[in-house]
């Protein structure tokens, strides 16, 4: 399902709210370097960060997606650009917190309902040494002792979701976290 410019579709039924192409690029950003990396993105939906990731560098983008359709969808969003040939995959039906893939960096929008967005970035750290993820910023208080904070960034503004009830009612950051005795500066401050 295509998305209007400077938006991105969602489906709150399933919880999905997509990532828009400029907060996904700013993670990247956040991510970065990511040259020569294996990066996992374990919930793609419309693979704006598959694409980011690609776009700042990264050497393999594996991209797991639950929903079929939607896993698809970033499937035929991807292969047209042959600059990505042979750079990514992506895997639909894949629950990510039933398997334990392994990568030098996880970079998500992970689901939020019932706190299953902490969930997912423990699962992370799980698989890779650095995770940089798009979070509520209420979530901040539950990310204490799961690794350790390179960088926080908060979003002055929403996101731009799009879909039957708009973005959702929460104010969002961005982290950076590496598991424990990971190397790296703490770097604070905000998106416009």
């Amino acid at each position: 399902m295509p998305a209007l410019p400077g938006h991105v579709v969602c489906d709150p039924r399933r919880d999905q709210w997509f990532t828009p192409p400029d907060v996904a690029a700013r993670l990247a950003e956040l991510a970065a370097p990511l040259e020569g990396l294996h990066v996992l993105e374990p919930s793609c939906g419309s693979g704006s960060l598959v694409r980011a990731a690609l776009d700042a560098g990264a050497a393999y983008v594996e991209a797991l997606e639950i929903d079929p359709e939607w896993a698809w969808e970033t499937h035929s969003r991807l292969s047209p650009i042959e600059t990505y040939a042979g750079r990514w995959t992506t895997w639909g039906g894949v629950d990510f917190l039933m398997i334990r893939p392994t990568a030098d960096l996880v970079i998500m929008n992970p689901p939020y309902a019932k706190g299953v967005d902490i969930a997912h970035v423990r699962h992370a750290l799980e698989c890779a040494p650095v995770v940089v993820a798009l979070l509520r910023l209420a979530a901040l208080p539950r990310l204490l002792g799961l690794g350790r904070l390179r960088a926080l960034r908060v979003c002055r503004t929403r996101p731009r979701f799009s879909g039957a009830r708009g973005s959702p009612r929460h104010e969002f950051c961005a982290v950076s976290l590496a598991r424990e005795g990971q190397p790296g500066p703490v770097d604070v401050g905000g998106w416009p």
